[in-house]
């Protein structure tokens, strides 16, 4: 793998992992 490959596998995991909190807060109000 390429350094970019890696950075973009990175980058790519933490916008899943900061969109899934986003989505946790918001369910979590509207309970």
């Amino acid at each position: 793998m390429s350094t970019s490959e890696i950075s973009f596998h990175i980058k790519h995991r933490l916008y899943i992992e900061l969109f899934g909190s986003i989505i946790n807060t918001m369910t979590e109000e509207y309970d």
